[in-house]
């Protein structure tokens, strides 16, 4: 009785380690979806692991328009190491890039800008309701 459990525990994980790399290699899973954290005023937006969120920087508004949110993160990276991850896990969220560093998605844009400072990169990401800037 043990052995057969043992042998469908097997033959089940093994079943479920191609689906996951079938998935991953098919690009149809992203990073987002291990993402450890996420922004606290975005709640769907990832926050890679080699950033920080600096919460007592968000800004959080509700308008007519739709919500205006501002979060802020600070690491040891490179702005190109942030925009990479954000241009391939952002796309799997709904997310399609527009010009420049910015994103729509359902009537919202994200905006980002980046400051590097001593090595740290401080990424600034605004939420806004499409049309605004």
């Amino acid at each position: 009785m043990i052995r057969e459990i043992r042998r469908r525990f097997r033959s089940v994980c093994r079943r479920g380690a191609v689906l996951l790399a079938t998935l991953i290699a098919a690009g149809t899973l992203s990073a987002a979806v291990y993402a450890a954290d996420y922004f606290s005023g975005i709640d769907d937006l990832p926050l890679p692991e080699t950033l920080s969120e600096r919460a007592d920087e968000s800004v959080v508004f509700e308008t007519p328009e739709g919500r205006i949110v501002t979060v802020v993160a600070r690491g040891r990276t490179t702005a190109d190491a942030v925009r990479d991850y954000y241009r391939s896990t952002l796309p799997a969220l709904g997310w399609m890039p527009e010009a420049g560093d910015s994103f729509v998605r359902d009537g919202e844009m994200l905006v980002f800008s980046y400051d590097i400072m001593a090595g740290e990169v401080t990424v600034r990401i605004r939420l806004l309701p499409t049309g605004r800037k």
